[in-house]
Formats: C-alpha cells, structure tokens, sequence
C-alpha cells in the first residue's frame, strides 16, 4: 500500500512536470499507447485467445475502455493543466471512496468494519491534509 501511494505521488509529480503542457489527448494517446504495448509484451502469450476474448466482451470492454480508461485519464490529464499536482492528487485520494458509493448505490453491494473503518480513514486523511497550515 505504501509503495503504491509513493509510486502514485511520482506519477502525479511527474506527468504534471513533462506532461503538464501538453494537450490532454496527445498526453493520453502517448500513455496508454506505451502501457497497451508493455502489457501485450510481457502478458500476450495467445494472440488468438486474446481476439476471442475481445470478441465476445466487445460492448462491455468499450465501455470499460471509453469511461474507466480514456475518460478517467483524460479528466485526470485535464485537471494536472487547470490544478497543482497536489490537488490532483488529493482529489484522486477520493477515488476509492467514490468507487465504494457507487457499488453500494448501483450494485447493492455491503460494507464489513474492517472497510468502513479504512473508507473513514481515507476520507479523514484526506480532510486532514486539505486544512489550513495553523503555524
């Protein structure tokens, strides 16, 4: 968990240095035309099994492409422009949060304590580091 939040903090701190003054497409072009061409190099052991596979699930992979790939990345490009890369990444601290709403509103889904607890311990981080400085 710790290694993803470093990792992910150098993601932000990074795409917002070299790729803060691009336009949002070319950046996302760029991006996932590099992660698509990595993941089929070291995960395409069956390019026959992998076009069955696109076949079948084509409605549903677009859908997944179109609004959880390219509409998320494009709204996140969009807002290292407009936001310094500290509250883009504040804001993507939510995300899991956002994401758990969804499920219990959309696809009934429930909560153990144990992720009750974590969900309030992501939303009072994310309070905590939004307040004002006091020194």
């Amino acid at each position: 968990g710790i290694g993803s939040a470093v990792f992910y903090s150098a993601y932000i701190l990074a795409s917002s240095r070299w790729l803060g003054r691009l336009h949002p497409v070319v950046s996302l072009t760029y991006i996932l035309s590099f992660a698509g061409a990595a993941l089929a190099l070291f995960h395409l052991h069956s390019p026959t099994h992998a076009w069955q596979l696109i076949a079948s699930n084509a409605p549903v992979l677009t859908g997944l492409v179109l609004v959880g790939t390219v509409g998320a990345m494009g709204l996140f490009l969009s807002g290292l422009q407009k936001l310094r890369p500290w509250e883009v990444s504040l804001l993507s601290t939510l995300e899991p949060v956002v994401g758990v709403v969804l499920a219990l509103i959309f696809l009934g889904e429930s909560l153990s304590g144990g992720q009750i607890i974590g969900a309030l311990g992501v939303f009072g981080g994310l309070v905590w580091v939004s307040l004002p400085n006091s020194a």
